[in-house]
């Protein structure tokens, strides 16, 4: 159950983001990558209730029965003491190392050999064009609707050219691949509310 609860396998992902890293799909689900994932899961599980068991059996005043831990349960499974059951689960520890490390090793050996994933390096001359782009004609079309519509109707449209302003700065700031990708999303988003909200103007404008 622990292996399912614990929120590992989520951090695994996230290093592939936070390294800039580009897994395939297929590669997270692939059998061998998956067990290399349960695995390490086993092995944090397994450290972080060495390191707990002592606040564990403090906070249950010393109680052994009331502490829910891999190495009381394993005494208590096993029948041994918890000096037993700790050096048991030292044992596992080091055969689970054993087994990571050499999955570890074909798989990087696998990938280096057959594959590389990386994308190509992003670049923010094209989105930050794009919003310069927009920009001028946010400015423009502003201009000239101001005097000819009510100053309600163009409300949308400012809140828009603010938005606008506000990624343009974030674009300057952006330097890793995944965040620039994510303006580009949302660069887009906004030229498409901009083209919408301009029509419903003009719409106005022609009745």
């Amino acid at each position: 159950v622990r292996k399912r609860t614990l929120g590992v396998k989520i951090m695994f992902h996230m290093i592939e983001y936070v390294d800039d890293l580009y897994v395939l799909d297929e590669d997270w689900r692939h059998p061998d990558f998956q067990r290399l994932l349960d695995l390490s899961v086993v092995h944090i599980i397994i450290i972080n209730d060495f390191y707990s068991f002592e606040k564990e059996l403090h906070d249950r005043k010393g109680d052994l029965a009331q502490v829910c831990n891999y190495i009381t349960v394993l005494a208590r499974i096993d029948g041994i003491s918890i000096e037993q059951s700790m050096a048991k689960l030292v044992d596992q520890l080091t055969a689970l190392e054993v087994k990571i490390i050499q999955l570890r090793d074909e798989l990087v050996g696998r990938y280096n050999k057959h594959h590389d994933c990386r994308p190509e390096p992003i670049s923010k001359e094209e989105p930050e064009a794009r919003a310069a782009k927009l920009e001028a004609r946010l400015e423009k079309d502003l201009k000239r609707l101001s005097p000819l519509v009510d100053p309600g109707e163009i409300i949308e449209l400012n809140a828009l050219d603010a938005e606008l302003r506000i990624l343009s700065g974030e674009l300057q700031l952006a330097f890793e691949p995944h965040l620039i990708q994510a303006l580009e999303v949302r660069l887009l988003d906004l030229e498409n509310r901009v083209d919408k909200e301009l029509n419903r103007i003009e719409k106005i404008l022609d009745s």
